[in-house]
């Protein structure tokens, strides 16, 4: 059985793979991006050990679903190594329109990550991002628009709870959006 699969690889790179793949071409695949990209390389042979391991015992049988699959490698990964920024995701939109200009479209749909936005009692501001979106002029230009309405705020929460990651581009770019005021940040993670 085929699976669109969308691995979200969360490793400091913002590396996004999304390719249709049998159970073994997903687990060889991963496991070879896993060596070529996560930040401990031990830990990557490990985990890309594990996981053929496990795909060579059956583990995977049971995945009815491409989300099931998905679970289950994110949860063998986790057992090698607890990184909560590691996860698998079945995410068929993403999968079925790879290409760079329909990525831009569908972050741009959903507005680049942004969730909430919001000036809460006291003054103090609200911001809630599920993911740090590739960075480009219209990711930019979110941002900005962003900043520029909390600019005026006694403190800022940026809350990244939900927060998958993503490019680190984008992160550095965020990080260095200072309020003007010298306000306090606090960051929910």
């Amino acid at each position: 059985m085929k699976y669109y699969i969308v691995f979200l690889l969360l490793l400091g790179r913002g590396n996004v793979i999304a390719q249709t793949f049998d159970k073994t071409q997903v687990v060889d695949s991963l496991a070879a991006s896993l060596v070529k990209n996560y930040v401990y390389l031990d830990t990557a042979v490990q985990m890309g050990n594990y996981i053929r391991q496990r795909l060579k015992d059956g583990a995977y049988n049971q995945a009815g679903n491409p989300n099931a699959f998905a679970q289950l490698l994110t949860a063998d990964l986790r057992h090698i190594y607890n990184d909560a920024h590691l996860a698998i995701n079945y995410n068929p939109p993403v999968a079925v329109a790879p290409s760079p200009q329909n990525n831009r479209a569908i972050a741009a749909q959903e507005n680049f990550g942004f969730r909430k936005l919001e000036i809460l009692g006291g003054n103090i501001g609200y911001l809630a991002f599920d993911r740090f979106p590739g960075l480009n002029d219209d990711s930019k230009k979110t941002v900005d628009a962003a900043f520029t309405f909390l600019k005026n705020v006694n403190a800022l929460i940026i809350d990244l709870r939900s927060n998958g990651g993503g490019s680190p581009d984008m992160d550095s770019y965020i990080s260095g959006l200072h309020p003007s005021r010298g306000h306090a940040i606090i960051r929910l993670i």
